[in-house]
């Protein structure tokens, strides 16, 4: 698991270990099956917004379809105003985001290719 941030804590700890074990071993299906990772971006990410339920609906045929539910479950128990960014053409970056307690964006990243 990695998380990207800029050196100062946003998350709980509970938070983290939720999210982090939500994640473990999952990754997104696509040509490449990227795993996933924790983010806390201290900017904006760019890219064209979708919905979260647009996204995890697009991976109820998938064979992790529960796992990918309690991801969902548990971004849902930790981040409010919850959303996805996609930015690329190609090799996309895929952010679902949201805000914790104090306002501060955090969530989880793969690539789809």
């Amino acid at each position: 698991m990695r998380s990207v941030g800029r050196g100062h804590k946003m998350l709980s700890d509970k938070a983290l270990k939720d999210i982090g074990e939500a994640i473990e071993g999952l990754d997104y299906p696509s040509e490449s099956d990227e795993p996933f990772n924790i983010v806390q971006p201290t900017g904006a990410i760019e890219g064209v917004a979708g919905t979260v339920e647009g996204f995890f609906d697009g991976l109820r045929d998938s064979e992790d379809w529960k796992r990918f539910e309690s991801l969902k479950r548990v971004l849902e128990t930790y981040l409010t105003n919850l959303k996805v960014v996609r930015n690329g053409k190609i090799r996309v970056d895929v952010y679902v985001v949201g805000q914790d307690p104090d306002g501060k964006w955090a969530g989880v990243h793969t690539v789809s290719v």
